[in-house]
């Protein structure tokens, strides 16, 4: 999807629900549809329709007392969603991890909406768990009123078709409808719970990753009512392209990995975006690439496509080269598509757990397809890295979210491709003539350094 217009954001934005802005918790969620697929364009509005998404049921009323008591004075708070992936023998949060890291363990604690029964050690420390059903158990769920709050899905879904001339779809309405029900269910409690946590935390600052999760906003709602700062550091390739009201943002500073993101962001008037880079990404030599054979990584984020490219692409390939599929942690394939990839003993499959980096240090091509991993691969010398386009045309994408990675097209850092046979090519090419690639600085520099001194600036409590 193309990013909305600064005007349309400007008129949504001023939608509510007993004063909470809906706009806060989908604008990850909102934009204009690129294809014919995703819309049907109709005079008549999807808006026009019943949306009901049925309340979050609680199941218990457990207590979070232990929770609590846990708890201690610390000068930062993280909150994390449980999203690790296996490296070496630990679980490693790849989004935060490299940052926590870089902190004396005594100076923070982090909170995590987790029930704790991960299969391997954890590698945060100081992690304190609790769950939405102690929460909602604890604080009461909010008394929500399902016609006013349809009425206000309505107003935003038709004021965006209405602008542009379309209309959504219905599943993607429910979608919407879904977030935004979800959002408010929790919010009362969320709210209350997060402001009694600041209270016994007393943190200078709190950090988070994922800010536009429904809980990451209202955390910093509850930061905002305490005067504390707090910053999101960035899980992936991301620019920020609204001007966005300061009671509906979900963060004070943005922590990007890139100049370029922080670059493009300034562009659109978006001035609390700060380019920090991310800790152990400046330069890698693989040292286990095979001598006889080339190794093509496909790393997949779950995007429509890609396991037709993969299969398309082995079948092109000289029995010289072996194909990885790494599945997302969230990719669940069909079982006609597990038989598929396991029709070839050219083409592996890896789980999504495992740590990216094992596989980047024998792979001598990456492909990927708008996924962080596209960048991260970037550190490595001497590897080839693809953006599949699967079938688009890079330059209607260029002043979309998806302009960083057209940018570095342009100056040689990655290389688009629109077809499997344009990858196998790519990939022949560089068997016969070796890697090409500019290697142009993606990650900002001195990362460690820029990230202490961002969040060592502010030693003062701010008022909003």
């Amino acid at each position: 999807m193309k990013r909305l217009d600064q005007e349309v954001i400007d008129r949504i934005a001023l939608i509510q629900y007993d004063g909470i802005p809906l706009l806060r918790y989908v604008i990850d969620d909102l934009g204009v549809p690129t294809s014919g697929e995703e819309i049907t364009r109709n005079a008549t509005s999807s808006a026009t329709e019943e949306i009901h998404i049925p309340r979050l049921p609680i199941r218990g009323k457990e207590t979070i007392e232990t929770f609590f008591e846990s708890l201690s004075p610390r000068e930062y708070l993280i909150q994390l969603l449980p999203l690790r992936k296996l490296k070496g023998t630990e679980l490693y949060h790849e989004a935060a991890d490299p940052y926590l890291d870089l902190l004396d363990t005594n100076r923070y604690i982090v909170i995590e909406n987790s029930l704790g029964n991960e299969k391997a050690p954890v590698h945060t420390h100081n992690r304190h768990l609790f769950s939405a059903i102690q929460v909602l158990g604890a604080y009461g769920c909010m008394e929500l009123d399902a016609e006013r709050i349809n009425c206000a899905i309505r107003e935003l879904i038709s004021t965006i078709e209405g602008y542009y001339g379309i209309r959504y779809q219905e599943d993607y309405c429910r979608k919407i409808s879904n977030v935004i029900w979800n959002a408010l269910e929790l919010h009362q409690a969320f709210l209350q719970f997060y402001l009694d946590v600041i209270e016994r935390v007393q943190p200078r600052l709190i950090l988070y990753t994922h800010g536009a999760e429904n809980r990451n906003c209202i955390l910093y709602e509850a930061a905002r009512a305490s005067g504390v700062f707090a910053y999101e550091i960035d899980h992936g390739v991301n620019q920020y392209t609204y001007k966005i009201p300061k009671w509906i943002d979900h963060t004070d500073r943005h922590l990007v990995f890139s100049q370029f993101s922080e670059n493009i962001s300034r562009e659109y008037g978006v001035e609390n975006v700060i380019a920090v880079g991310k800790p152990g990404t400046d330069h890698w030599i693989p040292t286990n690439r095979p001598d006889n054979a080339i190794v093509v990584a496909i790393v997949s984020s779950a995007e429509p496509g890609m396991v037709s490219m993969a299969l398309r692409l082995v079948s092109l390939l000289p029995p010289s080269c072996m194909v990885v599929y790494k599945k997302h942690p969230s990719e669940i394939l069909s079982a006609e598509e597990e038989k598929a990839l396991g029709s070839d003993p050219r083409l592996v499959v890896m789980d999504g757990n495992v740590n990216i980096h094992s596989l980047f240090g024998v792979a001598r091509v990456v492909i990927g397809q708008y996924s962080t991993a596209v960048v991260e691969a970037l550190s490595y010398e001497e590897m080839e890295v693809i953006l599949y386009l699967n079938g688009q045309d890079p330059r209607e994408l260029y002043t979309d979210w998806l302009r960083c990675y057209m940018e570095m097209i342009d100056r040689g850092e990655i290389v688009g491709a629109k077809t499997p046979e344009q990858i196998a090519e790519r990939v022949i090419h560089i068997m016969r003539c070796g890697n090409s690639r500019k290697e142009i600085p993606y990650w900002a520099d001195h990362p460690e350094e820029r990230f202490l001194a961002q969040i060592g600036e502010n030693s003062e409590y701010c008022v909003h």
